[in-house]
Parts: C-alpha cells; structure tokens; sequence
C-alpha cells in the first residue's frame, strides 16, 4: 500500500458521516496539484473531526443512547460515595472531636456477651482524662479508641442531643448501678459527601428508627421497662465532653465516660 492509498482510506475514515467521497475526490485533486497541500489537508480534517465528537455514548442500531453519556473528566465520572437522604435534624450538628464520632475506627470487631464484660477490657477514666484528648473537630482518636466491638445488651433509655445524635443507655439484664452501665450513641449523619461512614451511619439511623416506626426520640429521656435486647456494634470513643456520672436519667447514668460513638450496626433480639 502506498502513502496516498493510507492517506485516502484515513480521508475517508474522517469522513464517514456520510460525506466520506467529497473528502477522497478533494485529496486527490489536491495531491495531483501540490502533494503538501493535500497532506495538511488530511492533518486538519482529522483533527476536526476528532474535536466534533459527541457527548453521547456510541450510537446503538442507529440511534445514540440519550441515557448514556462517555466521561471528559473525573467531574462527570459517576461518584462511588453512596447518595444519602438526611434532613437537617439528621445531620450531625456537633463540633468537639468531630471526625472521631463520625467515622469507624480501622480495626477488626472483638465480641463480648455483657457491657461488664466489655468494660472490664478498657482503661480508667482517670488515664484518659490524664492524655489531655482535645476537643477540636478535627481531634483524631487515640490507640485505645481504635478498636471495633460487638456487645450483647439492653436499651434502658433514649434522647435526641442537640448535635443531632442520639444517646441510648445501655446495660447488662436487670442492670441498676453504673457500673453495668455504657453510653452509646448513634451518630447524626456526617455532612460531607466524602465521608466514606456516611452511609453506614445513615443505615443504622434508620434501622435504629424503624423499632420506632420512624419516630424519633425527644430531646428527654425516655425509659424502657422492659428495656429493649439488643446487639450492638461499634467503636469505642473516650468522651471529655461529660464526666462520669452525669449522663442518663436518674438512676440509668454510666459510672465511666467510656461509650461505643459511633454505633455502625444494631440489632433487635427477640
């Protein structure tokens, strides 16, 4: 094959939208007067051609798919953070230590049967507090919250927080002194799109909520009498917000400011 029978059959390629002859016939008039001519010639068709290709995704029988569309940049590429519906009374509305309790810790999940069980696996108060954990939002967690746990356990009471997270007391069966007792929280949904627990914490809001069909609980403690049997997963979180003793209703307050923040999974036993 000559240069002119390459040349010719790219020509036509360029051309065929249907106008694939008009382009040969002018080639070759032009490379029987001035051959360079008739090269540029070829150059510029090509590249205008490419530069008019369409969004749409390549034609199917015919007609171009209007559904699909092929991708220029990373902004049209389909985004593989999970869509998620959240009010404003679901996002999380808190700024202390904020990045710790809406995400997971990266770490494996240890079981445990009771809340003293679990407990009895944790470090002082007195240790923690003495680490001088910040409070700023950004405030990441330390190597003893960065641990994963499942626990067996009953709701004792429920509120809604003002940052939008719901605190649920649990404890161990016939539980009635603190120090059975755990704080657990089911996270508001992060705000940020990127967030790659945006979706889980979002799930187990809704599975959370769907015990209640839907409603949330009020901005006072509610008490269950018979608590609710529950199993619980989540990450472990050290809370310098509230010491000790001070959160709950009364006599349902958690002897440690350990809690499970944020909850990823829970599940109704029956």
């Amino acid at each position: 094959m000559t240069a002119k029978d390459a040349a010719a059959i790219m020509v036509t390629g360029a051309g065929a939208g249907g106008h694939g002859e008009d382009f040969t016939l002018l080639f070759n008039m032009l490379i029987s007067v001035k051959p360079q001519l008739a090269y540029v010639f070829l150059c510029a068709s090509f590249i205008a051609g490419c530069a008019s290709t369409p969004d749409r995704a390549p034609a199917i029988n015919g007609q171009s798919d209007p559904t699909k569309t092929t991708p220029h940049d990373q902004g049209d590429r389909e985004s593989t953070i999970a869509p998620v519906s959240a009010g404003p009374g679901d996002v999380f509305a808190g700024t202390d230590r904020r990045d710790a309790k809406t995400t997971l810790a990266s770490a494996g999940v240890e079981a445990y049967p009771l809340v003293t069980t679990l407990r009895s696996t944790l470090r002082t108060d007195q240790y923690m507090l003495s680490l001088g954990i910040s409070k700023a939002p950004d405030s990441a967690r330390f190597d003893d919250e960065k641990r994963n746990v499942t626990v067996g356990g009953f709701i004792y009471a429920t509120k809604k927080e003002s940052d939008n997270d719901f605190h649920l007391i649990v404890g161990d069966q016939h539980c009635a002194v603190g120090s059975c007792l755990m704080t657990v929280e089911v996270s508001g949904i992060p705000s940020l799109a990127s967030n790659p627990y945006r979706k889980t914490l979002a799930d187990v809001r809704s599975k959370f909520l769907s015990r209640f069909n839907g409603s949330e609980p009020s901005a006072r403690y509610t008490k269950f009498d018979p608590p609710i049997h529950v199993t619980l997963t989540g990450s472990l979180f050290f809370d310098v917000d509230h010491k000790a003793g001070t959160v709950g209703p009364a006599g349902l307050q958690p002897d440690t400011a350990w809690e499970m923040h944020p909850l990823s999974d829970i599940t109704y036993e029956p």
